[in-house]
C-alpha cells in the first residue's frame, strides 16, 4: 500500500523531521494571518508539501519533459506574431480588464518599434493525468491545463521540495514503506536553470549598468520563492 499505514507516533515523528528540515532549509512562505502582513515581518511558515512523493508515470513524465523544449519555441514563435495575437485580442481585450492592459502595452511598444531583439521566458507547463473512469490506471496520460507566462511560480520551492523527500528517503529508515528508491526521485535544477536564463539575458542586453528588478509585492506570501532565484543570481 502506498502510501504506507503508520502509527500516529511514526507520523508525528515523520512530521516534526519534515517541518524542521523545511524551515531550516528555506521551504517557506509568510503566514496567512492578516495582521502578520507587515513591511520586514519576521513570521514564516512551513509551505505546504506532501509527506511522500506522489507517484506518477515514468512514460508521461518523460513526455512532459520532451514537450517543454517544443512548447517553448511555440509561445516564443506565436509572441511574435502580430497578425495572431490581433486576432485574438479582438475578442478578449473587453472581456479582461489586465489582459487590455497587457494588449496596449504591446501596441505601444509596436507602434514605437522594438529596439531590444533578445526577449527571455521563464514558463511553467501544467499538466494533470487523466484517466478514463471505466479504464485501468496503467492507461493514465498527461492532459494540458496551462501554459504559465506571467505565473509561474515555484520552479524554487519544487526544488526545495525534491531535496526534502531525497533527505527523508536518506535519512529515515522504512521511509516509504521501503516503495521508493532514489533513482525514481527527478533530479531538479529549476533555480539554477532560471537564474543562469536571467544571467544570459542580462549579457544579450549589452548594457553593464543594467539591472534586473525583482518585483515583491505587498503582502506576497510566496516571497521565498522569489528570493532563492534573486540569490541564486547574486552568487553568479
Amino acid at each position: 500500500m502506498y502510501p504506507p499505514q503508520v502509527t500516529k507516533e511514526e507520523l508525528n515523528e515523520l512530521l516534526t523531521v519534515a517541518i524542521d528540515w523545511a524551515l531550516a532549509h528555506g521551504l517557506i512562505v509568510r503566514p496567512s494571518f492578516e495582521n502578520t502582513l507587515f513591511v520586514n515581518n519576521p513570521a514564516v511558515t512551513h509551505a505546504p508539501f506532501a509527506l511522500y512523493p506522489t507517484p506518477f508515470p515514468r512514460k508521461e513524465f518523460e513526455k512532459a519533459r520532451r514537450l517543454q523544449q517544443p512548447w517553448n519555441t511555440l509561445i516564443h514563435k506565436m509572441s511574435q506574431d502580430d497578425h495572431l495575437i490581433a486576432e485574438t485580442m479582438e475578442t478578449l481585450a473587453n472581456l479582461d480588464e489586465f489582459t487590455n492592459q497587457l494588449y496596449q502595452i504591446y501596441l505601444t511598444v509596436k507602434k514605437e518599434g522594438i529596439a531590444q531583439p533578445a526577449s527571455l521566458g521563464l514558463h511553467r507547463n501544467d499538466y494533470l493525468l487523466h484517466v478514463q473512469s471505466d479504464a485501468d490506471a496503467s492507461t493514465a496520460r498527461i492532459q494540458q491545463v496551462e501554459f504559465n507566462t506571467i505565473s509561474a511560480s515555484f520552479g524554487s520551492l519544487s526544488v526545495r521540495t525534491s531535496e526534502l523527500h531525497r533527505f527523508l528517503l536518506s535519512t529515515l529508515k522504512g521511509y516509504g514503506g521501503n516503495q521508493i528508491g532514489i533513482d525514481q526521485l527527478p533530479e531538479n535544477d529549476a533555480i539554477q536553470s532560471f537564474a543562469d536564463g536571467l544571467a544570459h539575458a542580462w549579457k544579450l542586453y549589452g548594457n553593464p549598468s543594467a539591472r534586473i528588478a525583482m518585483i515583491i509585492q505587498p503582502g506576497e506570501r510566496n516571497v521565498f520563492d522569489q528570493r532563492w532565484i534573486e540569490y541564486t543570481l547574486q552568487e553568479r
